[in-house]
């Protein structure tokens, strides 16, 4: 993880392009199929059974938190972690403000490729549009140390090249030149891709979607692959 892409990113937070404060519908989809289902003000039917008295998750490539907020709001221990120390330092304000400060010291700046904790220290890993921002060999070391600290699932998003500048099998990684996150990496997926990914690894896809939106008025088509994979207890 180059100090030029780090410092890519710190420049894009500070321009606050990436300050999304709500999550994405399909991390609220996930908590609700897999977690913990939301019944009520703050009552909930647990799905995933904890062997401790607490769920505890991993939001990698967390931004300015507005996942790791959802998961404490689902009562979900969560550690959180970002390249960016602009992202951190709002993510940190945001926790603190919406009433979790015991968050606010699991908010933390990574780097490289390695993640700080012990084997399946967490029962699921979250990492929404986070692997499509770096080098395909960058993001199959991280996906490997997603698996050695999940203890469950892990949750994950790409982008595919199903969009308006290519093609639904297109799988590659280009420079970003717009001013929105300009000289970052964007690397697209198709389903082979993925399967490299995932190749070697004790994790197989238990479920998984492409969503594609389609601009009616700019006439423009983006799509994601949002995945959840699941630990193989029997696989080597």
């Amino acid at each position: 993880m180059t100090k030029l892409k780090k410092q890519k990113w710190e420049e894009s937070y500070k321009r606050q392009e990436n300050h999304i404060f709500y999550p994405k519908e399909e991390c609220v989809k996930f908590l609700n199929r897999f977690i913990r289902r939301k019944v009520g003000n703050n009552d909930f039917i647990d799905i995933y059974k904890s062997i401790n008295h607490s769920i505890k998750a991993l939001d990698y490539g967390c931004g300015i938190g507005c996942n790791s907020i959802l998961m404490e709001e689902f009562g979900i221990e969560v550690y959180a972690l970002d390249i960016s120390l602009n992202a951190v330092d709002t993510a940190r304000k945001l926790a603190s403000f919406a009433g979790f400060d015991g968050l606010t010291d699991r908010i933390n700046v990574t780097k490289g490729d390695t993640i700080n904790y012990k084997e399946e220290e967490f029962d699921f890993v979250l990492c929404d549009s986070v692997l499509d921002s770096m080098h395909f060999d960058l993001a199959k070391a991280i996906f490997n140390e997603f698996c050695r600290v999940a203890k469950k699932y892990i949750f994950i998003s790409l982008i595919s090249g199903n969009d308006s500048n290519h093609h639904r099998e297109y799988a590659g990684d280009e420079i970003v030149q717009t001013l929105h996150e300009e000289g970052t990496i964007q690397s697209y997926y198709n389903y082979s891709r993925i399967e490299e990914l995932i190749h070697g690894t004790n994790f197989s896809l238990k479920w998984g979607c492409l969503i594609s939106e389609e601009s009616i008025v700019q006439k423009s088509v983006a799509s994601r692959y949002w995945l959840l994979f699941e630990r193989d207890k029997g696989k080597i």
